[in-house]
């Protein structure tokens, strides 16, 4: 997991062909003129889901989520959310692994998980190796506008 202003993150991860093409686009776009949904980069390889919601409250036992052909990228482009993370070797299975939308679900104590706060302008790269929660809050709801980009390893 890498957490930095999207300004310094081409400096800290590896730079594969796909990674190269999803941090172009993330810097050379005008993200917020694009609409909400999928915007395609380069076919399944790397893509971009742009989206506008409100935080949720963090709960007691919060679901994670994880991924094994893709790498996200998620990038705040307004609002401030919070990430539950923790080592997916840690997080006990809910729902098995779907390879056709690749995902996986596992469940966790609030207690357990180390917590992201990522502002407008900020990025988090999360690997097969890290479970997240997203769209979390730990005070009041916010209004976030958000680009996750999905990198095919």
């Amino acid at each position: 997991m890498i957490l930095a202003n999207l300004s310094d993150i081409v400096y800290q991860v590896v730079q594969t062909p796909n990674m190269e093409k999803a941090l172009h686009f993330l810097r050379n776009s005008d993200l917020d003129a694009l609409p909400l949904g999928r915007t395609l980069i380069d076919g399944d390889r790397v893509y971009a889901i742009i989206s506008s919601y409100s935080t949720i409250v963090s709960g007691k036992i919060l679901e994670l989520e994880g991924h094994k052909k893709y790498v996200d990228i998620q990038y705040v482009l307004s609002g401030e959310e919070m990430i539950g993370w923790s080592s997916a070797e840690d997080v006990p299975v809910t729902r098995a692994y779907d390879s056709e939308k690749d995902f996986w679900n596992g469940e966790l104590p609030e207690k357990k998980l180390t917590w992201l706060k990522l502002t407008g302008g900020q990025a988090a790269i999360l690997y097969p190796s890290d479970a997240h929660a997203p769209q979390m809050t730990r005070s009041e709801p916010a209004q976030v506008k958000k680009v996750v980009v999905k990198v095919a390893l």
